[in-house]
C-alpha cells in the first residue's frame, strides 16, 4: 500500500479554494537508483521545513500502486494542491504526469516538479534540472519558472521523452536493475553496444498524420526530447519538447558497416547529412507497425510490442524549470523552421534593432534567442551541453552588433579601402616598397623573405582550409545584414584578409624591429573591417588572425632553414 503522510484538508466533491501558500503532493519511487538513505533524509528534512501542508506517496510494484497514486493526485487536486513533485526516474515522472493528464477536471495551472533520482534521467537532463538531489529538491518544491511540455500518449500511458523500437528497446529490456544500480548509465551503454553489434534491419510501416511510409531500418525513435543520454548527443536536429511538433527519427543503415558509419554522425550532430537517416515531423498521430512484433520502449521502460499508436498532445504539461525561457514559437513557423533545419543550419533570429523593435539589453539575449531556435530547453541546459551551438550563436550575435554600427560615410570608405588592399596581402607589397625608399637593402631583404611566406599562408587559408569548413558568409544567413562593398562568393571561415594582415604584421615586424605596433594596429583594423563591412563573423576574424600568425611563423622558419642549407 502506498505510504502516506498528510496534513492536507480532506477531499471534497468540488475543488476547494487553495490556501496560501498551497499544499504539495510528493510521489516517491523508493527503489530509485540514486535515492539512498542520505538523499531520502534530505527530502524528508526539506518537506518538514515547509510551512504549509504536504502529502507523501510512495510507488509500489504491486498492480494497485498506479491506481492509488492516481487517486491520491485526484484528491490532492480537489484539496487545492497545484504543485506535484515526482522523485524518481523518467518512468516515475511519466506516471505522475499521466495521472495529472487524466485528472477530471483538468487543472491547467498544476505544476510538476522533478527530482531526478533514476539512472538515466533523460527528461531532467534535457530540462537542465540540477542533478544534485538537494538542489533539485529545492527547485521542485519552490521553483517559480515553468515550461509547457508536449506529451505523447501510447494507449493510456503518457511518454515524455522518446518511444524507441529497435536496439534501444532491446537495451532497456536486457539491462537489469542490479546493473543499473551498480554501474549507472554505463550499464545501458554496455548493453547498447552488445545489441548494436547484433542488430539487423527490420521492415517498418509508419503512418504520420495519415501519410504512409514504408522502409527497412534498425532503429526508429519518435522523439519529444532530443537527448541521447550524454552532453550534446541528440537523436536528431532541432528536437524541442515544447514546440508542438513530434520528431520521427529513422535510421536505415543496412548491416554493420553502414551502422558504424552512421554512429559517428549521430554522436557529432551531423544527422541530416547522412543518407542513412531520415527525420519526419508529426502534429497529431504516429502509428508504427512492423513485420512481426518488436519491443517498444518509452521513457526508459518497455511498453509492449508493435503495433503501437502514439497520440500527440502539444503543450499539455506544465513543469518546473530552473530559469525563464523565451516564449514558444508560433506552431506553423516552428514547423517550417524545423523542416528547413533538415537541409541546413537554421537561420538565427535577428536582434530587435534589425527588426525595427527596441534594442536588446545585452548580447546574451541575442545568443539565447538564437539557441532557442534549435530547442528552448538548450537554454536551460547551458552552453557546455551544446558548446558549438552556443559559440556559433555568440559569434552571430557579435557580428550583428558590430554590423549594425554606423561610423559614417568617410569611415566606411576608409575601411573598405583598407580591406581591398589586403585582399591577397597586396598592401604588404606596398609596405615593402615604402621601406625600400628608406632603406633599399633592408626593404629588399624584408620583401624577399616576407612576401613568399605571406602568399603561401594565403593559399593555405583560402583554398584547403575554407573548403574544409565550408561556413557560409553571414550575409547569406542574415538577409538584413548590411554589406558594404563586394560580396565574396567563397566561404567565410577563416578570414583570408585577416590571416594575411596578421601574417604580414608578424613577418615585417621580424625584419624591421620597432615597427610592430603600427603593423599590428593595421592588422586589427583589417580584421574589424571584415565584420563591419558584413562579410565575416568575429570568429572568422579571430581564427584567421591565429592561423595567419601560426602559418607565417612556421613557413618563415621553413624558408630560413631552406636558405641556410643552400
Amino acid at each position: 500500500m502506498a505510504a502516506e503522510h498528510t496534513s492536507m484538508t480532506p477531499a471534497s466533491s468540488e475543488p476547494a479554494p487553495s490556501p496560501h501558500p498551497e499544499p504539495i503532493l510528493v510521489v516517491v519511487n523508493p527503489g530509485a537508483s540514486r535515492l539512498g538513505p542520505d538523499e531520502r533524509s534530505t527530502l524528508d528534512v526539506a518537506l518538514s521545513a515547509l510551512d504549509h501542508g504536504h502529502r507523501l506517496l510512495e510507488t509500489r510494484s504491486d498492480p494497485g500502486s498506479g491506481r492509488r497514486i492516481e487517486s491520491g493526485i485526484h484528491d490532492a487536486l480537489a484539496a487545492g494542491c497545484r504543485r506535484f513533485v515526482a522523485v524518481g526516474g523518467d518512468g516515475t515522472v511519466a506516471q505522475v504526469a499521466g495521472a495529472l493528464l487524466r485528472a477530471r477536471p483538468r487543472c491547467p495551472s498544476a505544476v510538476l516538479g522533478i527530482v531526478p533520482a533514476g539512472t538515466a534521467n533523460v527528461l531532467a537532463r534535457d530540462l537542465g534540472l540540477p542533478l544534485s538531489l538537494p538542489a533539485a529538491i529545492a527547485l521542485a518544491l519552490g521553483g517559480d519558472h515553468t515550461l509547457e511540455l508536449d506529451v505523447m500518449v501510447a494507449g493510456d500511458r503518457p511518454v515524455l521523452t522518446q518511444v524507441g523500437i529497435g536496439v534501444d528497446a532491446q537495451m532497456i529490456r536486457h539491462t537489469s536493475r542490479e546493473a543499473r544500480n551498480r554501474h549507472g548509465r554505463l550499464a545501458y551503454a554496455r548493453e547498447f553496444l552488445k545489441r548494436f553489434l547484433r542488430a539487423s534491419p527490420a521492415r517498418f510501416e509508419i503512418s504520420i498524420d495519415g501519410e504512409e511510409h514504408r522502409f527497412r531500418a534498425w532503429q526508429v525513435v519518435v522523439a519529444n526530447v532530443g537527448a541521447l543520454g550524454a552532453p550534446s548527443f541528440t537523436w536528431g536536429p532541432a528536437i524541442d519538447p515544447s514546440d508542438g511538433i513530434l520528431d520521427v527519427c529513422i535510421y536505415r543503415a543496412r548491416g554493420l558497416r553502414e551502422s558504424l558509419k552512421l554512429v559517428p554522425r549521430v554522436l557529432s550532430g551531423r544527422h541530416r547529412r547522412d543518407a542513412a537517416s531520415d527525420f519526419l515531423k508529426a502534429r497529431e498521430r504516429v502509428v508504427i507497425r512492423t513485420h512481426g512484433p518488436m519491443l517498444v520502449q518509452g521513457d526508459g521502460e518497455v511498453l509492449g510490442r508493435t503495433p503501437v499508436t502514439l497520440d500527440f498532445k502539444p503543450h499539455a504539461l506544465r513543469v518546473c524549470v530552473p530559469r525563464p525561457v523565451p516564449p514558444p514559437p508560433d506552431p506553423e513557423v516552428a514547423l517550417v523552421e524545423a523542416e528547413a533545419a533538415m537541409a541546413g543550419p537554421p537561420k538565427p533570429l535577428l536582434p530587435a534593432p534589425l527588426q525595427g523593435g527596441p534594442p536588446p539589453e545585452a548580447v546574451v539575449e541575442n545568443v539565447e534567442t538564437m539557441v532557442a531556435q534549435r530547442s528552448r530547453t538548450w537554454i536551460l541546459q547551458g552552453w557546455w551541453r551544446h558548446p558549438a551551438t552556443f559559440l556559433g550563436a555568440l559569434d552571430a550575435a557579435l557580428f550583428l552588433r558590430i554590423n549594425e554600427m554606423q561610423l559614417g560615410p568617410w569611415a566606411d570608405r576608409g575601411l573598405l579601402l583598407v580591406s581591398r588592399v589586403m585582399h591577397y596581402g597586396e598592401g604588404w607589397a606596398i609596405v615593402a616598397a615604402l621601406h625600400m625608399t628608406q632603406d633599399f637593402p633592408g626593404g629588399i631583404r624584408a620583401a624577399a623573405e616576407a612576401l613568399p611566406v605571406l602568399w603561401g599562408t594565403m593559399l593555405i587559408v583560402n583554398y584547403p582550409l575554407k573548403r574544409i569548413f565550408r561556413r557560409k558568409r553571414p550575409f547569406r544567413a542574415y538577409v538584413h545584414a548590411r554589406v558594404t562593398g563586394p560580396q565574396p562568393e567563397d566561404y567565410s571561415f577563416p578570414s583570408g584578409h585577416t590571416a594575411a594582415a596578421f601574417a604580414g604584421a608578424l613577418l615585417f615586424s621580424a625584419n624591421l624591429p620597432g615597427t610592430w605596433p603600427a603593423y599590428y594596429l593595421l592588422a586589427a583594423i583589417v580584421g574589424f573591417s571584415r565584420v563591419y563591412l558584413g562579410v565575416h563573423y568575429p570568429g572568422d576574424v579571430l581564427v584567421g588572425a591565429a592561423i595567419g600568425t601560426g602559418l607565417a611563423a612556421g613557413l618563415l622558419e621553413l624558408l630560413r632553414a631552406i636558405v641556410n642549407r643552400m
